[in-house]
């Protein structure tokens, strides 16, 4: 059975205080941020964060990337071959914006032969996109108070899990919140 993971960046600003998050279930979860970064960067950064942290797996471990991002979803999957052939240059033959992150996330997906990206429309109640969306959220609000960031257990899992059901059948899971003067600065 796939893990499925949902990777997600904010930024208060943008750029501003920044937060990025993933999170596959209530005991595996990760999130941080900068304090000055876009919402584009911290999307990437997402992503290239779970892989390295899931890069002892096996390259055929089955995972869907859960992604409300089709700029990551397609700077992974589609513009990145361009890049490679032109030498890390856009159409427009100026330097790839967010290499540092892009170029990384790309080698750790070229051996995982298991990983999928499934595109969803964020903030419409999908489960794991709206706990990566807090996690993420909440790092971008503790670093704008100057307060820690709720970081997460990490990567925990030992196998694979379940795949969701349908949205209305699950209830959004509640361990992704973060720390209650976070969760007062959101209004959750």
């Amino acid at each position: 059975m796939p893990i499925y993971v949902a990777c997600d960046g904010s930024a208060l600003r943008n750029p501003g205080p920044a937060g990025w998050g993933w999170y596959v279930d209530e005991e595996c979860w990760a999130a941080g941020g900068e304090a000055h970064s876009t919402n584009q960067r911290m999307e990437l950064t997402a992503v290239l964060e779970f892989l390295r942290s899931t890069a002892h797996l096996p390259a055929d471990t089955e995972i869907v990337m859960v992604l409300d991002s089709t700029y990551t979803r397609d700077c992974l999957t589609v513009w990145v071959h361009n890049w490679l052939r032109n030498g890390w240059q856009n159409s427009k033959k100026q330097p790839v914006a967010n290499r540092d992150l892009i170029e990384p996330a790309y080698n750790l997906l070229k051996v995982r032969t298991g990983t999928t990206f499934q595109w969803v429309k964020g903030h419409a109640n999908h489960p794991l996109n709206t706990a990566a969306d807090k996690a993420c959220t909440g790092a971008s609000a503790a670093i704008a108070a100057g307060l820690p960031v709720p970081t997460g257990p990490g990567w925990t899992i030992g196998g694979p899990t379940p795949a969701p059901g349908p949205a209305a059948e699950l209830s959004p899971p509640t361990a992704a919140r973060p720390p209650a003067y976070v969760q007062d600065t959101l209004g959750f």
